[in-house]
């Protein structure tokens, strides 16, 4: 009996009878192994009658159990403040909140179960696992504490307190936990990755490839299975082998950034530098957001000879994580080469300046003299915050920015081109066609000057 909406018109309690009566059907269903139909009773139910709590609560676990954490979040949430006072939907409530990633909720949550009279496993397992998602390591092996001292075989705890004490640092205790999740859950791969995880950090790099292989035989179509390996393989310097990984890691996760960012890797320390680049683009267009391909396409984009692409990506990189040390110390290095120090006497003395000096083309269109504050501040630094404004938005900000790293140094081709997709962005079309123009002058094959200045004529032509 699949009902519609309209059948739940009428009085309130006999809405009321309806929706118990569609959702008793869809309880059925679901026991019966009829998922979908049960679903799309229990949406009905919700639809006619928002506040009925036990559609909410059913449909809640259900796509929850489906691995669907953003919309079962919402109807569990909806329970919560349906009934706040049962801690089993507080419960539910804390789990869909820690699987969609919003950990200091989650762990409020869990509290207020908590205060709720829930306790035991689930609570401490599932506030644990909180804590040590937002990197309170401690604070998560206490939970863990709680529930091995009622439980000391509980396999997942033992993997939890494992994973915890390993992100202290604490390996030697770490593995002491691995080592019972493993014996007493042999099935699990999560196991076996972790305890491979921790035996590579102690150099025991032959034993972690023997679990790594444990876990891919337990979970043969998991990509980050094979991406793993292939860093322990890396390590070992078996370079090709590494490569095969993450091939079938790119085979398995075509639609995920990380296998082509990991590969990309892999050709680049075989030398192979265009396929390097071609795989971290397509990791960077699958998203964006993510700092590591940035970092690995400037890398390889440097060792390819390209210094201001490479310069351009790193910055990027930095931009999205501020604390990047292998970006920065690339960066460095680039910059070193683009600006190499050079000895040279004195130029005239202050005391006797050049009676006319001469006014390029180029210093006409600078910014005006900086403050003192701003004096000791390098062209490089001012345009590593151009970057930073415009991934922020604050394009203005962005313009002064580049302006002060062309005043500082006007042949500096990046900031030229920094300060053009500012213009960009902004839609300031003719400011933009200008500064990627000098930037093109200065550096002929400078590809994303020509990128900026081609969108920027096309802004002009779309305004006319």
């Amino acid at each position: 009996m699949a009902l519609c909406a309209c059948a739940f018109a009428g009085s309130d309690g006999h809405a009321t009878q309806t929706a118990e009566k569609v959702w008793r059907e869809a309880v059925h269903e679901a026991e019966a192994g009829h998922r979908e139909h049960a679903l799309e009773l229990l949406s009905q139910v919700i639809e006619s009658a928002p506040d009925f709590l036990p559609a909410r609560q059913q449909r809640a676990r259900m796509l929850f159990d489906d691995g669907q954490f953003a919309d079962a979040l919402n109807d569990a949430g909806e329970a919560a403040r349906l009934d706040p006072d049962d801690g089993l939907t507080a419960m539910l409530h804390a789990e869909c909140l820690r699987r969609s990633g919003r950990n200091e909720e989650a762990i409020r949550e869990y509290d207020r179960a908590g205060s709720l009279q829930v306790a035991g496993t689930d609570l401490y397992d599932g506030r644990a696992a909180a804590w040590a998602a937002a990197g309170q390591f401690a604070k998560a092996i206490d939970d863990y504490d709680r529930d091995l001292r009622a439980h000391p075989d509980d396999a997942v705890a033992l993997l939890g307190r494992g994973n915890a004490r390993a992100g202290l640092g604490d390996d030697s205790n770490a593995l002491i936990d691995l080592d019972a999740a493993v014996r007493l859950d042999p099935k699990n791969a999560d196991a076996w990755i972790s305890r491979a995880r921790v035996l590579s950090k102690l150099n025991r790099n032959q034993d972690a490839l023997t679990d790594l292989t444990r876990a891919i035989i337990l979970e043969p179509k998991d990509a980050n299975l094979h991406l793993v390996r292939a860093e322990v393989l890396e390590k070992m310097e078996r370079h090709q082998e590494a490569l095969q990984d993450r091939d079938t890691a790119v085979q398995l996760g075509p639609d995920l950034p990380e296998p082509y960012t990991a590969r990309g890797e892999s050709w680049a320390e075989l030398g192979l530098t265009e396929k390097a680049i071609a795989d971290e683009d397509i990791a960077i267009r699958l998203n964006p957001a993510l700092a590591e391909p940035w970092c690995a396409r400037g890398q390889a984009k440097f060792a390819a000879g390209d210094l201001h692409g490479a310069r351009e990506d790193l910055a990027h990189a930095l931009t999205l994580r501020e604390k990047y040390d292998e970006a920065e110390r690339l960066l460095a290095a680039i910059d070193a080469r683009l600006n190499p120090v050079v000895d040279v006497k004195p130029a005239i003395p202050a005391s006797n300046p050049p009676a006319s000096p001469v006014k390029t083309k180029v210093s006409a269109r600078l910014a005006p003299a900086p403050s003192a504050s701003k004096s000791s501040i390098s062209a490089e630094e001012h345009d590593l915050r151009a970057r930073k404004l415009i991934a922020a938005g604050r394009l203005q900000e962005a313009i002064a920015e580049a302006s002060e790293a062309i005043r500082l140094k006007p042949d500096f081709a990046t900031a030229w081109n920094g300060r053009a997709y500012a213009h960009l962005l902004a839609r300031e079309y003719p400011q933009a066609i200008a500064d990627a123009s000098e930037a093109i002058r200065l550096d002929p094959k400078y590809k994303n000057a020509l990128q900026v200045r081609a969108a920027a004529q096309r802004g002009v032509s779309r305004s006319k």
